[in-house]
């Protein structure tokens, strides 16, 4: 990629995370949109980190 940015904003209930929203962003010359949505929902749904976390992530992913 030439480029990812990524937010995120987490949602906390008695010290715990419950929610997490990412907005990511790429230029990716030579890839589909379907394509990148694909392999960044793939790379969230095998973080480790996200497994430890153990809430919902939602991943709005788009090409720019």
């Amino acid at each position: 990629p030439q480029e990812l940015n990524t937010e995120a904003l987490l949602s906390f209930e008695d010290g715990e995370v419950t929610l997490i929203e990412l907005k990511l962003q790429a230029k990716v010359p030579g890839i589909t949109e379907e394509n990148f949505i694909k392999l960044a929902k793939e790379a969230k749904n095998t973080c480790p980190i996200s497994g430890v976390l153990n809430c919902e992530i939602i991943l709005n992913a788009s090409l720019v």
